[in-house]
């Protein structure tokens, strides 16, 4: 049911993920590795709702000053062996998800030169694994699972921690 996850740090939204359509193969579950940078939460969210008919769940975290440092400087580090690449050029149409997203929100999409996150592949280095090495190089691992980590076994995790005394999960808007 939980099909992508995202970060958002200082009203910046982080996505990785294939936005490249020309570079998918296997079934869509391999192709090139892209993060989209977005200004503006309000302008994705929208787009979510409105576009892809989405329902978002979003948690928002506790974070000491140092986390938050942390965090900030992890995402320089992951950009840093990047180049912008702009999806309008790939698709003539320009009907595709990236191509729409660009249009409704004008976010800049980021290609990988090298690393690990340079090949997105949907059975490991997806969007989830994404999201917690950024967390567990930043704030410590908020889970210890070993295999595929799955948006709905982050969902689980944030979830019931929500509902606990004294967790570092503080809100839930859906």
């Amino acid at each position: 049911q939980f099909g992508h996850m995202d970060i958002c740090f200082d009203g910046k939204v982080y996505s990785y993920g294939n936005y490249d359509n020309k570079s998918k193969r296997v079934f869509n579950s391999v192709g090139d590795g892209i993060v989209f940078v977005l200004t503006k939460k309000e302008k994705y969210i929208k787009f979510c709702i409105d576009t892809s008919k989405k329902t978002i769940v979003e948690f928002g975290l506790k974070l000491s000053a140092k986390q938050k440092e942390n965090i900030k400087a992890e995402l320089e580090k992951v950009l840093t062996d990047t180049y912008e690449w702009n999806p309008l050029i790939n698709n003539k149409r320009n009907k595709d998800y990236a191509s729409k997203l660009y249009r409704a929100t004008k976010c800049k999409f980021y290609k990988f030169n090298n690393g690990e996150y340079k090949t997105y592949f949907a059975m490991g280095v997806n969007c989830t694994y994404f999201i917690d090495e950024l967390l567990m190089n930043s704030i410590s691992s908020i889970l210890k699972l070993v295999g595929v980590i799955t948006p709905g076994t982050y969902y689980n995790y944030l979830n019931e921690n929500y509902n606990k005394k004294n967790s570092i999960v503080v809100s839930k808007i859906v």
